[in-house]
């Protein structure tokens, strides 16, 4: 991700943004995602985030980190 912010306008993640949906991978996510700062980052959840029961908290964290998370 780090030199992503020169090569495109913005980044939209399309669901499935977790191999489990857990929190602690949306955190390994948002920070990955920290060095594009400067880059719009779009996403949307996928069945793996709703499957674990945790997709309100992964919203929520990577929501923190700057992430536009579309719902609905």
């Amino acid at each position: 991700f780090k030199d992503l912010d020169q090569e495109a306008d913005v980044l939209l993640l399309c669901g499935d943004l977790t191999d489990y949906g857990k929190a602690d991978e949306a955190r390994q996510l948002a920070q990955h995602l920290a060095d594009l700062r400067r880059m719009p980052v779009v996403a949307v959840l996928g069945n793996h985030e709703y499957e674990s029961g945790q997709h309100a908290e992964v919203a929520d964290i990577l929501a923190g980190s700057g992430v536009i998370v579309l719902d609905g």
